[in-house]
């Protein structure tokens, strides 16, 4: 049987110098243009590839490996070209184009659509050249006075904005439900563009490219994005957190001079826009972009502050590990980070909640039918589905290493946290009582009254 040989690997793929490990170690990027993606390697991996041998049998290149001082048992090289398979970084057959893998199999296409149903993007614009020409002209807002000024803004609206919290409230009961519905969409939608184009404008500032701007529906609700997977090549670690933040700051500048506005401006109809201006940015930022158990910007700011990349789907595996091991799945204890841990749990609390409620409001607000559909799709795919495929993953280990007592241990002491968490108790102690009045006040009409009968 003829060895396998080497396949020859893209000659559009680009390599670059990623930033340090949390070891101090070199690390590398491959940038794929096609896909507009980024993979991240080790020191060793990207050594492995610039000695890669297109058409050279799997021996004579482990021998040539082991000629340069470095070994690679068989098993791992097999594993490597998966890598590179499943990763689509060698060459294709002539006339295949280079796509995301198309579904195959009924399971597949409906997972497929299942995805789509959930979230899917529609790019708008290419702004990459409008703002590499004219990013000079927004230098003022990165400057140290324009910093001062903003702070001063700031401390003016919290000294302002104190006795005129009964005019905010008064003034926004005042309007029908539908105008100012369609003014928080207004506002939200003006918010949102600058603050993408805050992404985008950062991420120019500091030499990469602007790939599109558009918007994301997850679940029917818009969500603009920009897209910057190209700050993968920065290097400086403050570098990507400035690019991270930088919609969160615009935002919230942006909130501070309306505010601002609002105090100020006698118009009433700029007035008022300027009041759900802010409270749109103040809600939508704080709720939703802000919040880092969400893959938004607060979940990109932490895991640049942490130095975690692929944070949530570390923090997953770590807290899978750790409930395998308390459970007596695997008997050497692991070396698991704290913080990924925490993460972990918190994400998959905070995803329990918000994917349960998610599908509750579907089901009431779509017919029954349809409600009762979405709200089986939502549990399956994000809870019970999980669940299965952990529990098999789970049950495949039962026959390796299986510590009997302490599964025991761990079921008795989760089953006393699901019973304190989700079964319902009353602090309330009831007793028979009988209720009297205080004060009775007599009211008398000038005309006499008419009983039922009287009508009849």
């Amino acid at each position: 049987m003829m060895e396998p040989v080497l396949p020859a690997l893209r000659e559009d793929l680009e390599l670059l110098e990623g930033p340090l490990g949390p070891d101090g170690r070199m690390s590398f990027l491959i940038r794929d243009g096609v896909l507009n993606r980024f993979i991240r390697i080790s020191q060793d991996t990207a050594r492995l590839l610039a000695e890669w041998q297109a058409g050279l049998s799997m021996g004579a290149f482990l021998n040539h490996l082991a000629e340069r001082q470095m070994q690679l048992p068989p098993a791992q090289l097999i594993v490597f070209l998966k890598f590179l398979e499943q990763s689509q970084l060698i060459q294709q057959p002539s006339g295949k184009p280079l796509v995301s893998r198309r579904p195959r199999g009924w399971r597949s296409i409906l997972r497929s659509g299942l995805h789509n149903y959930l979230f899917f993007k529609i790019p708008l614009l290419y702004p990459d050249h409008f703002i590499q020409t004219h990013k000079q002209k927004f230098d003022f807002l990165f400057s140290r006075w324009f910093f001062w000024v903003t702070l001063v803004v700031l401390v003016g609206d919290v000294v302002l904005m104190v006795p005129r919290i009964d005019h905010a409230s008064a003034q926004l009961a005042s309007q029908a439900t539908l105008v100012t519905a369609l003014k928080f969409i207004a506002a939200y939608i003006f918010s949102k563009v600058v603050h993408e184009f805050a992404h985008g404008l950062v991420a120019a500032r500091h030499g990469c490219m602007v790939s599109s701007f558009g918007v994301g529906f997850m679940l029917a609700f818009p969500i603009f994005y920009a897209d910057v997977t190209d700050t993968w090549r920065i290097r400086d670690d403050r570098g990507r957190l400035a690019v991270a933040s930088a919609g969160l700051i615009a935002e919230i500048t942006l909130a501070i001079y309306a505010t601002a506005l609002w105090i100020l401006n006698p118009v009433p109809a700029l007035s008022s826009f300027f009041l759900h201006l802010a409270l749109a940015i103040w809600i939508s930022s704080l709720l939703i972009n802000a919040n880092p158990l969400m893959r938004f910007d607060g979940y990109h700011i932490l895991s640049d502050l942490l130095g975690e990349k692929n944070l949530q789907a570390r923090s997953f595996s770590a807290m899978r590990v750790f409930l395998r091991f308390h459970l007596g799945f695997i008997s050497n204890k692991p070396d698991l980070k704290r913080q990924l841990l925490i993460y972990g749990f918190a994400a998959a609390i905070y995803r329990v909640l918000l994917i349960s409620g998610i599908a509750l409001v579907l089901f009431h607000i779509a017919f029954r039918l349809l409600g009762i559909m979405l709200f089986i799709i939502e549990i399956w795919l994000f809870l019970l589905g999980p669940l299965v495929h952990e529990l098999s993953a789970m049950k495949s280990l039962r026959g390796k290493t299986h510590d009997s007592a302490k599964l025991l241990r761990s079921s008795f002491w989760a089953g006393v946290f699901v019973l304190v968490l989700f079964v319902p108790f009353s602090a309330h102690i009831s007793a028979p009582a009988i209720a009297t009045y205080q004060r009775v006040i007599a009211i008398y009409t000038r005309d006499a009254g008419i009983s039922q009968s009287d009508v009849a």
